[in-house]
Parts: structure tokens; C-alpha cells; sequence
């Protein structure tokens, strides 16, 4: 596949045959730390204003991935400058009173890891030295759990400097305690296995990866086709993602390309799965004045169809009414037919004899009315005008 990178100071863009690709922020190679976080900056706060946030780094093996959430002891990266920025503004915010837990974990060939539980000694070291096959439980309310995942309360900014992060949030100011969720997550090295030539233990573990990307990429593609289904239950990774990758959730993917050439591919693929990410549209939170107007409009719709309804009972009560009517007349009819037919007399009774036809002149009309006022009496015995 051809093609060449290109790396301006405002879009990020990349000339492919079928196109090109234009994503809206880009940071080359000597972008300090800061100013990676001051792009991440605004999500954080939507997590302490009561919304689910996840935080996604992605990208080819060696293009950084670790380094920009974790950083190092000189050169912090995003996630303890995170829990710094919830720490800074909760110390800020007199009207609410913020509690934090931190959860570490790591999905492995397909299972979870719960990172903060104790480690066992183990003699072979291809095993799992830390809790594995957590359980993914839903609660009523839509949110997702880990079954005995460790949940550790921050108190010390310098207890989660690395590592797959789920920071829960609870803040309480109120009548209710407000619970969301920011999740800082590196999502591995993501390249083709043929290129990468690995074998045994590495290549069962880059293609665990691979499915767990690949899975992401069906969650992003039925949200942003906005599918009635969303395959999160394909993958661990997405199954206890899915209350912060959909709904009313904001998500951030912070994407790592190589600028080698010969890493022209997998920048290409990289790009594209940002692009697909990028065109999903979150619902958007109502105000409350908006939350009132749809309130009663909601509740004129439901009296219309209510009135409605009466209106269509009362329309079948008379459609039956008219219907019982017309059967009664069909039975009666045959009775009143006879009765006028017997009323007015047959065509050979005597007393048709004023029937005229309409088609004869009006000379035949009034010989028939002579004949009718005369009767049946002889011409002979009719009177004269000397009578």
C-alpha cells in the first residue's frame, strides 16, 4: 500500500489512493507531556461533573503508547497527571465533598487481572500471578461491575503513578451522591503478526490484543451507525467498557503513528480507526428548561392520545349501534314490501284502473281519462247533452 506521511502544524492528514485522512489535532515527536495534557484537560472535568470518561491510548508497538499515559518520574504522563487535576479541583470546590477509589487491572489472552491483589508465588511463570478470571456483573441501574475487583481509596497522589487505571468518583453536595467513572487505558500494541515474526507465548499474547482491538472496532462501528445492538459482550475489553463508551459517556482516543516509512501500513490502519472513532455522536445532556418543555409536551401528547381514544370507543359504539339498525330494517322489509304491495293492489285488480302509461301522447291520455271517468258503463246508456 502506498503513500507517504505528512505531519502539518494544525490537521493531521495522510494521503492514501482511496483518499485522505484529516483528524482535527496532531502533536509531532518533541510535543512535551503538557501540552498532550492540556488536550486531555477538559474531559477530566466532565468526570467530576457526573459523566463516565475513558481515556484511550492506541497506536503500533513502540510509537509511545506507554509513555503518554504513564510518563516518567521527570516527565509525567496522563494518568497521575490525572489524579492530580481531580485532586487540585476537589481541594477547589467548597460546595461538594469528592471521594476517590482507585482499581487496577489488565486484560490478559482473554481473562482479567485484578493488579492490586496480592501476588502469589507460583512455580511456573507462565501462569497468572494475580486474580484472574474476574466476573462482569451489570447492576439494574446499567452500570458494570468486576466481581472482587480490589478497590483502593486515594489518599496519596503518588500510589497510582502507572498501570490500567479505573478511577470511580462519587460526589456528594446535595440530596443525591452524584457516581461516575474515568477509565485511563493503554490498549496495547497493535500490528500484524506477520511482520512482527513472534511465536509461542508472544504471538498467543499479540493475538489476544488483536481480537480485543478488533472487538473495539465492531463497539465503535455499530455506535456510529447507531444500531439497536452493540456487540460489547464480544470481548472482555468491551464488555466492561460499555457504560463508557456509549450513551451520554465522552471518550478521548489518543492515537500513536510511527513516522517510518516502512511503517506505512499499520499508520494507515491506525488513522483509519481513529477516523471511525471520531464520527461517533454521543447524546448530548438536556438543560433543565429543555427537560421541562419536552416534560410537557410529552404530557400533552399523552391527554391527545388519551382524548383520542375516547373519541374512537365512542365512533365503534355508534358504528355497532348503526350496524344492530340496519340488520333490524333488512328483517323487517320483506314484511313492509308485501303490505304496500297489497295496499295498492295487483295489475288485474279492479282498482288499477287509472294506471297510465308515461311513454302514450297526451291524445291517449285523455281518451284514457274519458274512459276512466266513464267506468264500465255502455256507450248507449251515456248521457247526451239533450239529457
Amino acid at each position: 500500500m502506498g503513500g507517504h506521511v505528512m505531519l502539518p502544524l494544525e490537521n493531521l492528514s495522510l494521503d492514501v489512493p482511496n483518499g485522505e485522512i484529516v483528524l482535527g489535532h496532531d502533536k509531532d515527536m518533541s510535543t512535551l507531556q503538557d501540552d498532550v495534557f492540556h488536550e486531555v484537560k477538559p474531559i477530566i472535568r466532565s468526570a467530576l461533573d457526573g459523566h463516565n470518561v475513558c481515556i484511550l491510548a492506541f497506536g503500533q508497538t513502540g510509537t509511545g503508547n506507554t509513555y503518554t499515559m504513564e510518563g516518567t518520574n521527570d516527565n509525567l504522563g496522563v494518568v497521575p497527571r490525572a489524579i492530580q487535576e481531580l485532586f487540585s479541583h476537589a481541594s477547589q470546590d467548597s460546595s461538594s465533598t469528592y471521594s476517590f477509589s482507585i482499581s487496577m487491572l489488565e486484560v490478559y489472552m482473554g481473562s482479567l487481572r485484578d493488579l492490586l491483589a496480592p501476588r502469589q508465588h507460583l512455580f511456573r511463570s507462565t501462569e497468572c500471578n494475580t486474580t484472574c478470571n474476574l466476573s462482569i456483573l451489570a447492576t439494574k441501574s446499567g452500570a458494570v461491575e468486576v466481581e472482587g475487583l480490589t478497590d483502593v481509596a486515594m489518599l496519596d497522589i503518588k500510589k497510582a503513578n502507572q498501570c490500567l487505571t479505573r478511577i470511580t468518583i462519587k460526589r456528594s453536595g446535595g440530596v443525591t451522591e452524584e457516581v461516575s467513572k474515568l477509565w485511563l487505558v493503554d490498549l496495547g500494541g497493535s500490528e500484524r503478526l506477520l511482520k512482527t515474526g513472534a511465536s509461542g507465548l508472544t504471538m498467543d499474547e499479540g493475538k489476544a490484543i488483536n481480537l480485543s482491538l478488533s472487538a473495539l472496532g465492531d463497539v465503535i462501528a455499530a455506535l456510529r451507525r447507531k444500531r439497536s445492538h452493540v456487540p460489547y459482550r464480544n470481548s472482555k475489553l468491551t464488555q466492561i467498557l460499555s457504560d463508557s463508551l456509549g450513551g451520554c459517556s465522552k471518550v478521548l482516543m489518543v492515537v500513536h503513528i510511527s513516522p517510518s516509512k516502512d511503517d506505512v501500513g499499520e499508520t494507515i490502519c491506525s488513522l483509519g480507526f481513529a477516523k471511525r472513532a471520531r464520527l461517533i455522536e454521543s447524546c448530548r445532556e438536556l438543560s433543565e428548561d429543555l427537560k421541562m418543555l419536552k416534560q410537557k409536551r410529552l404530557s400533552k401528547l399523552d391527554k391527545e392520545i388519551c382524548d383520542t381514544e375516547h373519541e374512537l370507543k365512542d365512533l365503534d359504539a355508534e358504528i355497532r349501534s348503526a350496524k344492530f339498525s340496519l340488520e333490524e330494517r333488512k328483517k323487517v322489509s320483506p314484511s313492509v314490501c308485501q303490505a304496500l304491495c297489497d295496499e295498492k293492489g295487483s295489475p288485474r285488480s279492479s282498482l288499477v284502473v287509472g294506471h297510465i302509461d308515461a311513454t302514450h301522447s297526451p291524445q291517449a291520455t285523455e281518451n284514457a281519462k274519458i274512459r276512466v271517468s266513464h267506468g264500465s258503463v255502455p256507450h248507449f246508456m251515456s248521457p247526451t247533452e239533450c239529457s
